[in-house]
């Protein structure tokens, strides 16, 4: 991996917490150049995770569910709004603004980063199940 697409792969790690190392890696490689801004990739792992959830067993639902919540509870009333909307829109394959990613993206973070290591650790294995097999249904 080249230098500038490592320092992307970091800059992501980073602001996108809800993802491991390992799918940041996988949406990285999606993009032709290799480096994708933050936002992007906060915008890509909702929508292939949404295109792969009815891969997680119930119980898996059910947990996803209870740390989306629990995501969602660490955020300001107007913008868990927002972001409600935006990641429906995202579900929905519905067109957003950079800058809307970038401000989810955001929202996202600071929410994800009020998490116990123990559930940021489980709510990134739930994503990266349900990414992996919104990679497969997306090809």
């Amino acid at each position: 991996m080249g230098q500038r697409a490592q320092a992307a792969l970091q800059r992501v790690i980073v602001e996108v917490p809800h993802l491991s190392t390992r799918s940041a890696e996988t949406l990285m490689g999606r993009s032709a150049a290799g480096v994708l801004e933050p936002p992007e990739v906060f915008r890509r792992s909702w929508d292939l995770a949404s295109r792969g959830l009815f891969t997680l067993s119930k119980a898996e639902s059910r947990e996803l569910s209870t740390l989306t919540s629990a995501v969602y509870a660490r955020v300001p009333g107007a913008q868990r709004t927002r972001l409600g909307a935006y990641v429906a829109r995202v579900r929905e394959r519905e067109t957003t603004t950079v800058e809307q990613d970038a401000e989810m993206c955001g929202v996202m973070k600071a929410a994800v980063d009020k998490l116990s290591p123990l559930h940021r650790e489980r709510l990134q294995q739930l994503f990266d199940k349900a990414i992996a097999a919104g990679l497969t249904r997306a090809s």
